[in-house]
């Protein structure tokens, strides 16, 4: 090894890229949300958690700063696929992954329209 530092850039990183999320995106994602849902629960054990967790661990806040009604459409349909149809979560890694479902019809990657006559639900959906 050479004593003189290089100019040259290395072809290893220095350290190891973290492969965990950090509180830090966690955090920004609850923030994003709470904009919309001042209620919302970030506690241990709820299926608002379980929707936290799976989009902190497969999304970055910082991708949804200048559109955070997406995040908070990303959020909600997490939590009604995992709670209302029983959707596996692990099926996805992305929130564009919904709008491949049979149930679901997206423009623009948006939501749309919700195709859940075979789930036989019944009820009113509050606004």
């Amino acid at each position: 090894p050479s004593q003189q530092p290089t100019t040259a850039s290395s072809h290893q990183p220095t350290t190891a890229p973290s492969h965990q999320p950090t509180t830090l995106n966690k955090g920004r994602i609850v923030k994003i949300i709470s904009q919309y849902i001042p209620n919302l629960k970030d506690s241990p054990s709820t299926d608002q958690q379980h929707a936290l967790d799976w989009l902190d661990h497969h999304v970055s806040a910082d991708k949804f700063m200048d559109s955070p009604a997406l995040l908070l459409e990303c959020y909600v349909m997490t939590l009604f696929l995992k709670t209302t149809v029983g959707q596996n979560l692990d099926e996805f890694s992305s929130c564009d992954d919904y709008c491949s479902l049979n149930t679901i019809t997206c423009s623009n990657k948006k939501v749309v329209e919700l195709h859940l006559g075979a789930f036989l639900l019944t009820g009113t959906i509050p606004s």
